[in-house]
């Protein structure tokens, strides 16, 4: 037993180191690339590319790792929210906005046809469901929100992050934070006053800088239960 542990740790490490090499590799090749040889007179610009590849590179190692971990797929069947039972469908790639970059992620699928809906049990884990965003994502919209408008913060993602996500996204998701942090505050109101009258005070409206202010300081796995409830 001892001796075929061993070989499954020097097999995974090696696994590992494998990786390590190959990573190591593509960035010494990148800033060969980006250096070279010649007089380097636009640092900047190779600051800008090298950021910009080496957040590829991570990404695609983190999407390498979660791809090849099949632990989603949890057998035939699933329960569903509506109280059903969700069968396995297969599975299906999607790509998300993340922090390091595009991710595409083959994760397993369940529908269910009572309510004929699908799911995906490792979108609900990471706090993607029903949102090509991931929470570091979310959470800079949020932040870049508070504090300029729609087209600005589209902008200054795409500068200061990398992060391609259009100023109608930006809009679409600061305001559904917006929504979503006044109706926390109305069932906190609610609460304290020991009365049922969340209606009135949640009107729609468009939220406030403040309001996206606060998702800089709330938790992302909170944000995503609250959309899932």
């Amino acid at each position: 037993m001892r001796c075929q542990a061993g070989r499954g740790q020097a097999g995974h490490a090696g696994k590992k180191g494998g990786l390590d090499a190959a990573i190591a590799e593509e960035i010494e090749a990148e800033v060969e690339r980006l250096i070279g040889a010649g007089v380097v007179d636009d640092f900047q610009a190779i600051e800008t590319e090298a950021r910009r590849v080496a957040l590829r590179i991570m990404g695609q190692a983190v999407a390498h790792r979660l791809n090849a971990d099949r632990s989603d797929d949890r057998g035939p069947w699933l329960s569903c929210a509506c109280g059903g039972e969700a069968r396995f469908a297969g599975r299906r790639p999607k790509t998300f906005t993340t922090a390091p970059g595009p991710l595409t992620l083959d994760r397993a699928w369940y529908r269910c046809d009572s309510c004929h809906t699908g799911f995906s049990p490792r979108d609900r884990a990471l706090g993607m469901e029903n949102t090509f965003l991931s929470p570091a994502a979310l959470r800079m919209i949020g932040i870049a929100a508070a504090r300029t408008g729609f087209e600005g913060s589209s902008a200054l993602l795409r500068e200061l992050a990398g992060l391609a996500v259009a100023p109608k996204t930006v809009e679409r998701h600061a305001e559904a934070l917006g929504r979503e942090i006044a109706g926390d505050e109305c069932r906190v109101r609610s609460s304290d006053r020991s009365t049922v009258r969340t209606a009135s005070f949640c009107p729609s409206v468009r939220p406030s800088r403040s309001r996206c202010a606060r998702i800089s300081r709330r938790r992302p796995e909170n944000a995503s239960r609250n959309r899932r409830s």
